[in-house]
């Protein structure tokens, strides 16, 4: 099996590349650009790296099974809006998997993307960040659609953290990167996983905004 990596420096994509499920497979890694190129082939050096800058990257030859975990896919973090840019970086993480789907016709493919609990019921503060992530899982959504054998599982993770600390009690809530990662690879192997909230803390918010949205709804106060 391929495993096709985006976002491959972030921390979720180092606890992946670190865990048991991953370790030994064949690996292509997404590179933005070619610094991103040099550190991840000096981090990585028995993975192949993808170039999506250039005009026509090379791309890996047909395989049986392909798995695609977008640990990053357009906005990454909330961030001022910025429509163009914002555009043209999820135009860019969506090529790289047009441009793979085309070269993987006849394979199994088996996506995972990590969305985020805000995208499911977003407050005023949080709309631009989760109207984004909303959109490329909708565009991702379509794209893989068109092909043969595609099939999509989305996670939806609340805060992530290194590890959970006692100095801070709220962090027994979070998930930690590595037990999201093997949540991926769950997934990756699963037949029927389609999408998931991640984590106590993703829960508990989702459960409190579905309260204030009802409180809402009641009252005519959006």
């Amino acid at each position: 099996m391929l495993t096709v990596v985006l976002g491959p420096r972030t921390r979720l994509a180092t606890a992946l590349l670190a865990s048991e499920g991953v370790r030994g497979s064949e690996l292509l890694l997404v590179a933005r650009d070619a610094a991103e190129a040099t550190r991840l082939g000096a981090v990585y050096p028995a993975a192949a790296v993808y170039r999506a800058w250039e005009d026509a990257p090379r791309a890996p030859g047909p395989r049986d099974v392909v798995a695609v975990v977008c640990c990053a896919l357009g906005l990454i973090h909330p961030a001022a809006p910025d429509a163009d840019a914002h555009a043209r970086a999820a135009r860019r993480d969506l090529g790289v998997l047009e441009a793979l789907l085309q070269t993987q016709r006849a394979a199994e493919i088996r996506v995972v993307l990590v969305s985020s609990v805000l995208a499911l019921a977003p407050g005023r503060a949080q709309a631009y960040y989760a109207g984004w992530k909303c959109t490329v899982e909708g565009a991702l959504s379509a794209l893989l659609a068109s092909h043969p054998r595609a099939r999509l599982c989305v996670l939806y993770p609340g805060r992530l953290v290194e590890r959970r600390s006692l100095a801070e009690p709220a962090s027994a809530l979070y998930t930690t990167y590595a037990a999201l990662a093997r949540t991926v690879v769950r997934c990756l192997r699963a037949d029927n996983a389609r999408r998931r909230i991640v984590g106590a803390d993703a829960r508990l918010w989702l459960a409190a905004r579905g309260v204030a949205s009802t409180s809402a709804a009641l009252l005519g106060r959006p």
